[in-house]
């Protein structure tokens, strides 16, 4: 952990040699011209990185907001399908109206059978409300500190 001023003075250095790069490395812009490069060492975020940002973030959430839906929608199937019960009409009207607007991602009976496969295989691996990597499993359990009320 460095002072402001000094890490400021860093990421204008990064900028000026590597140009904006992702924690990864990968290019959000190529080249920053010596302005930036000043504004970013002096502690502002230059206009044309702060608006990649936003759209980077705009991205990501619209992008979240699909899964998650798409999550939910066969989440409520599967949970229909585990329980033995059949799946609502309500349900498949969901799924449709999601194919319909996210056709290139859509809910399909593969997709479905390999949730619900997961979910089975998660739970049987599940002990006390958590389920761990199985390669991890035995020793995380073996190494944790003992239980008070158990």
């Amino acid at each position: 952990m460095v002072p402001k001023f000094i890490g400021n003075a860093m990421k204008g250095g990064r900028y000026a040699t590597d140009g904006v790069t992702t924690y990864y490395g990968d290019d959000l812009l190529e080249s920053v011209n010596p302005w930036q490069v000043l504004t970013t060492t002096v502690g502002f975020t230059p206009a044309e990185v702060a608006e990649r940002y936003a759209v980077n973030n705009r991205l990501k959430l619209k992008e979240k907001r699909i899964t998650d839906r798409r999550k939910d929608i066969m989440r409520e199937v599967g949970d229909a399908m585990r329980a033995g019960k059949p799946i609502s009409p309500a349900s498949v009207d969901k799924i449709r109206a999601f194919n319909r607007e996210w056709p290139e991602y859509p809910i399909t009976t593969a997709s479905i059978r390999q949730s619900v496969q997961s979910r089975n295989r998660a739970s049987q691996r599940n002990e006390f409300g958590v389920a761990l990597n199985p390669k991890l499993n035995d020793r995380l359990r073996a190494e944790r500190a003992p239980m008070v009320y158990n």
